[in-house]
């Protein structure tokens, strides 16, 4: 599943993104100030963010800006009014992987996530157990790390009980 963070005031335009993104299998939550969303972005990352410039708190240019300097590889989409070239060629500059103007068509905007998530590589990931070893007195479990049914990467990692390990980010930091 899709986990989207979308930053927007308009609680009419974000509902409505939301309400099309769930039908499509995306879980999203909605953040009407950026001061909430950098609160929710230092305890969990998204698959991927949208983000409205012009906000209550801010501007999202910014916000872009200071999560690029702690992720650069977090998807980001700018949905905002500005639609000037100068702003456009900002918000890439600012660190967006994407730039949408509003008004938008939701089928659009979600064949753009998708486009985005493809390239970036990024997708729901699964952990599967290939064989355990000793190294040491700790034993350390070999687990791949899957998208699809693609190999990616293999991680070592410690398992003290055996039991299921969840990875989590936390990388964003002050």
């Amino acid at each position: 599943m899709i986990e989207v963070y979308y930053a927007e005031d308009d609680e009419i335009i974000a509902q409505s993104v939301k309400e099309y993104l769930e039908e499509k299998n995306c879980r999203v939550t909605t953040f009407g100030t950026l001061a909430a969303l950098r609160s929710a972005l230092r305890s969990r990352i998204p698959t991927i963010l949208l983000l409205d410039w012009n906000m209550p708190d801010g501007r999202g240019s910014e916000l872009c800006r200071w999560i690029r300097e702690r992720r650069a590889d977090l998807p980001i989409i700018f949905l905002t009014v500005r639609g000037d070239s100068h702003d456009i060629v900002s918000g890439f500059q600012y660190g967006a992987d994407d730039y949408v103007v509003k008004p938008f068509a939701l089928a659009v905007l979600h064949s753009r996530m998708l486009a985005l998530l493809r390239r970036a590589g990024a997708g729901t990931y699964r952990l599967r157990l290939i064989h355990g070893c000793h190294q040491g007195t700790a034993l350390r479990d070999f687990l791949q790390v899957e998208y699809g049914h693609h190999p990616q990467v293999k991680r070592l990692l410690r398992s003290p009980d055996g039991g299921a390990t969840d990875l989590v980010l936390r990388e964003m930091t002050e």
